[in-house]
């Protein structure tokens, strides 16, 4: 696991670093038949993951005006521009400078990441996850499987109402990943987070086929 400190990296208003990890396995089948043998051959699948926990819509203070979810924005959208800066860095740090597989990394179509997931703090394509989806190529399989009332976050507000926002995100790389399917999971709503589960399904795709 690599930390990504992103108040060190220079992003002013950053508030929490992220995590990123490799993820490494072999999938038991594949649609097309294949068998497990075969997978380990080819040295089985790689994933690199990253969670987040990007700037709140609240000033450092802790206070919070009608202003800040927007005024905090730019601060999610360099969050995020780091985190694709510092992954760039250290895979490039890793590859000869000559070979095929750096051409690939510098692609613009290529993918940094295949999974970046956690608290975005914002709604479907606000700042830092528009910066994912358009310029890193990313999806968000809540916009893209879950219907835009259910929430991902509840906050008790005044006179006993409830606020409700989507700022729970799970992004993918639609390349090397197909999803299956994504929900926001019921019964965590007392004595629990404020933030509701948010789960995902993939499969892996490989030369045309999926593996799940």
């Amino acid at each position: 696991v690599v930390v990504v400190d992103l108040p060190r990296c220079g992003v002013d208003g950053s508030v929490f670093p992220a995590l990123v990890c490799a993820v490494s396995f072999i999938p038991s089948r594949t649609t097309s038949g294949q068998q497990q043998q075969q997978q380990q051959q080819r040295g089985g699948v790689n994933l690199r993951v990253a969670n987040v926990h990007l700037r709140p819509p609240l000033e450092l203070d802790g206070k919070a005006f009608l202003s800040t979810e927007r005024t905090t924005g730019s601060v999610r959208r360099a969050e995020i521009k780091e985190l694709l800066s510092q992954i760039s860095c250290s895979i490039n740090a890793t590859i000869d400078p000559s070979s095929s597989q750096q051409q690939e990394q510098q692609s613009p179509t290529s993918s940094l990441l295949d999974i970046v997931a956690g608290d975005f703090n914002e709604d479907d394509g606000r700042d830092g996850l528009s910066h994912l989806c358009q310029k890193a190529g990313l999806k968000d399989a809540l916009a893209e499987f879950v219907p835009r009332h259910q929430e991902t976050h509840r906050w008790p507000f005044h006179y006993g109402t409830t606020l409700r926002k989507r700022l729970d995100h799970i992004t993918y790389n639609p390349t090397m990943l197909e999803c299956l399917g994504c929900g926001v999971m019921s019964g965590y709503e007392s004595g629990a987070s404020d933030h509701l589960p948010v789960l995902a399904r993939f499969a892996v795709v490989d030369d045309g086929d999926s593996e799940n």
